[in-house]
């Protein structure tokens, strides 16, 4: 069997950050908004802190050792199942700058789905989903790449059909793909713990689009750092305090104990010290 890591996202895609529209500002302006207040918060890019943590993440995954090809972007994931004839492999997606902590001892051919975790800084998952803590792990509703894993155990339809559909277009891609499953009778299997962690980076678009979402809790996180609703640069700012303050009093969260946990915790300490680091430029 051979094992596949695939980094999620287009090659160089952090050259155009594709920001949501904001309190109905058009996302080109959010963007520009962005890379200014960026640079002159931080006195370096965007994109080169988000090469930096994305950097960090694939040399963790790297000393892992758990795989034996890592595609690095969706062209190289189409190409090598294009180019090569595999009937037996474990896949598994993810974004670069999420944390993998270990790869499951218990998968099952078939999909395999476990429990989601992150690591929730403005607070938008919390509020959503009425919990207390910054770390959060539940089984949602969605079923995203980085709490899943394919199996594939001589099942050379199934592996034509996983290039042929393009689920990698997005995360919750999986919602239809687990459907298409089903009807073409492959098993899925539901593990009630985690092995991975999606960090709402300062840099990532998921926290973005969390903070430019309809719900309830959207709506509060952007009561608590916008003026009137308005997207301008008071507010980025705030928001970059309250992020820079959080991560400088950071604790690894008390879940992440276990010595499993150990390599995982310590990817963390090193996002945790790069927004330090670059705070204080």
């Amino acid at each position: 069997m051979i094992k596949i890591c695939h980094i999620r996202g287009t090659s160089e895609y952090w050259k155009h950050l594709d920001l949501p529209r904001i309190s109905g500002c058009p996302s080109e302006e959010n963007r520009d908004l962005m890379y200014k207040c960026w640079k002159e918060y931080f006195n370096i890019s965007y994109q080169e802190f988000k090469l930096h943590i994305r950097e960090a993440t694939i040399n963790y995954i790297k000393e892992l050792n758990e795989f034996d090809v890592i595609l690095y972007n969706n062209e190289m994931y189409r190409e090598f199942l294009k180019n090569n004839k595999i009937d037996n492999m474990m896949l598994y997606s993810q974004d670069d700058d999420d944390i993998l902590y270990f790869i499951p001892n218990d998968i099952s051919p078939g999909m395999n789905i476990y429990n989601y975790s992150c690591i929730d800084i403005t607070g938008t998952k919390r509020i959503e989903y009425e919990l207390d803590d910054n770390f959060l792990t539940f089984l949602p509703e969605k079923i995203q790449s980085n709490h899943a894993i394919y199996f594939v155990l001589n099942q050379p339809e199934f592996v034509q059909n996983i290039k042929s559909y393009g689920y990698i277009r997005a995360h919750t891609i999986y919602d239809s793909y687990k459907e298409h499953l089903i009807e073409n009778n492959v098993h899925i299997s539901y593990h009630d713990y985690f092995f991975t962690t999606q960090f709402y980076h300062l840099t990532s678009l998921s926290l973005w689009k969390n903070i430019a979402g309809v719900s309830k809790a959207s709506r509060h996180v952007r009561e608590q750092f916008f003026d009137e609703e308005q997207f301008n640069k008071n507010c980025i700012f705030k928001i970059f305090d309250y992020y820079i303050d959080f991560m400088k009093n950071f604790n690894i969260p008390k879940q992440l104990n276990d010595i499993k946990f150990k390599k995982g915790a310590e990817l963390i300490t090193t996002f945790k010290n790069l927004y330090i680091n670059v705070s204080t430029l």
